[in-house]
């Protein structure tokens, strides 16, 4: 089977081919795969951040593939059988996701699945107006916007369930399952699995 794991950050998933557009290839930096690597069960579980590196920042990206995850020119028509992507489509921009879902249609498989992880635009937006200080206020508004640090380091748009069902529909999928708790996140998030129709 071939699993896509887009835009892997520092999470290196096993069994997974990891693509990012930044970071340092798996083939030449066995040592962090190493320390990156873990399971989708424990996806943000890190012990080794504060073990290694002494601090709670994250560590480097290791990738498998080093690549812009709108393109996979490596991948022939449905040839993957599952693509998981946590925290991305709310780092593109509003007019970019049309053609990332038409490329993600493109390469998976007829029945195959895409495992959408992202922020749930109305759980932040319910965090902002209940939060009464500044840190409370700062906090919400992070998870909207993001820190910003880098050109993928923002929030370009919003989704909450009903609105990423009507996207997905639209562009060839049907929706499998939602939760809540696929991947455990300390703010609001939802997963969605999508099949890709005929």
């Amino acid at each position: 089977m071939t699993k896509l794991h887009l835009a892997c950050g520092t999470v290196y998933l096993s069994g997974w081919v990891n693509i990012d557009g930044k970071g340092e290839l798996a083939t030449e930096y066995p040592e962090l795969v190493k320390q990156n690597k873990t399971t989708l069960k424990n996806y943000y579980k890190k012990p080794y951040i504060k073990k290694i590196l002494g601090h709670n920042k994250r560590g480097k990206i290791v990738v498998d593939i080093l690549s812009n995850v709108l393109k996979l020119d490596m991948f022939i028509n449905d040839s993957v059988d599952e693509i998981l992507q946590v925290n991305l489509i709310d780092h593109l921009k509003f007019q970019d996701l049309p053609k990332a879902l038409k490329e993600w249609h493109r390469v998976l498989k007829i029945g195959g699945n895409i495992i959408i992880d992202v922020g749930d635009a109305l759980g932040n937006a319910k965090m902002l107006l209940k939060a009464k200080t500044k840190e409370e206020i700062e906090w919400a508004l992070r998870l909207i916007y993001c820190h910003g640090r880098d050109k993928y380091d923002s929030h370009h748009w919003g989704y909450f369930p009903k609105y990423l069902k009507i996207i997905m529909k639209e562009n060839g999928f049907s929706e499998v399952w939602t939760k809540k708790n696929f991947i455990k996140h300390v703010y609001p998030a939802f997963q969605m699995c999508f099949k890709k129709k005929k």
